[in-house]
């Protein structure tokens, strides 16, 4: 019997992506036992494909336990096809594997009774009965060290909202009846009018992978909560895109939008810190265009929501936005 270590490293939505690698691994090695070493194993709780899970850090007789096994390791970030935007995280990860592609591109995650009864507790307390919309503006920050938040010197690409047109957005679908969830943690600026976790509390993902589940519609950005919402099954959502690339990240259940007259160099994916990208005397690489990107006109981002609550979105759904923010 094949014995498969199958190791992830990255960020919590490159971790949800890797469950669709994993579905391939199984189906490839059927009757193989198949163990995951990541930077976030909660992640891969409750999957039928997994034996045993490990956190991505030293623990003793590691290497005892599984010196006979199988190592399956791949980096698709580096991958030509996918700095291009000709190919998906997953798709790209699996053919460097030697795997077949899935059919249908996108993570898993399967909740258990538990984590939703305390979602729906912590959700009560919010004393809202209404449309609940899941917001996440700003991302790209470790769930295992939440003040990387606040360190001016850490790689982060172009594809935060800016404050102040996040809470443009929010005070207008609140203004419509509609409660937001921020998606955030503790060390992240509190956009107002939000329904959010109680300040300083970090929490395991996975509650909020619950909360996730409960709400019915969502505005993100190129962050895990994208990633956790379709791999939840859900739909009804925007994203909004700006260095990264919605060919090689996003999903077509999604309706993805960015401002391509914004940027010459849109979808840029800079800083690639897998390829030392560096300016100067040391310093990290940063946008020369102050993220023109990410600077969204806020009625077309509320419009672009109506939009997928009023009727299905097309499958494959990808906007310009025609009017962008100066």
């Amino acid at each position: 019997m094949e014995q498969i270590l199958f190791r992830v490293n990255g960020g919590l939505g490159k971790n949800i992506c890797a469950t669709s690698v994993l579905k391939q691994i199984k189906k490839k090695y059927p009757d193989s036992i198949i163990h995951v070493q990541a930077t976030y194993p909660d992640v891969f709780m409750n999957l039928l494909e997994v034996d045993e899970y490990y956190p991505g850090q030293p623990m003793p007789n590691f290497y005892k336990y599984h010196k006979n096994f199988d190592i399956l390791e791949a980096e698709p970030y580096i991958d030509l096809s996918y700095r291009q935007g000709k190919d998906h995280i997953i798709s790209t990860w699996c053919r460097r594997l030697g795997l077949n592609p899935p059919d249908k591109i996108q993570g898993e995650i399967i909740l258990d009774e538990s984590e939703k009864a305390t979602a729906n507790k912590m959700l009560e307390s919010m004393k809202f009965n209404g449309h609940l919309i899941a917001f996440q503006y700003v991302g790209g920050t470790p769930f295992m060290n939440a003040d990387i938040a606040n360190d001016p010197t850490r790689p982060k690409q172009t594809r935060d909202l800016p404050y102040e047109i996040a809470q443009e957005v929010v005070n207008k679908l609140v203004k419509q009846g509609f409660g937001v969830f921020q998606v955030s943690l503790p060390t992240e600026k509190r956009l107002q009018s939000v329904f959010a976790l109680p300040e300083g509390q970090i929490i395991n993902p996975r509650y909020l992978f619950a909360i996730l589940n409960n709400c019915q519609s969502g505005i993100f950005i190129d962050s895990f909560a994208q990633h956790a919402w379709v791999a939840l099954g859900k739909e009804k959502s925007v994203v909004l895109w700006g260095g990264t690339n919605p060919s090689s990240l996003g999903y077509k259940n999604n309706v993805n939008i960015f401002n391509e007259k914004n940027c010459d160099t849109l979808f840029c994916n800079r800083p690639d810190t897998f390829m030392m990208d560096f300016q100067g005397n040391g310093m990290l690489w940063k946008c020369p265009h102050g993220g023109k990107c990410m600077k969204f006109d806020s009625d077309y981002i509320v419009q672009s929501f109506m939009s997928t609550l009023s009727k299905e979105p097309k499958q494959g759904d990808v906007s310009k936005c025609a009017k962008p923010s100066s």
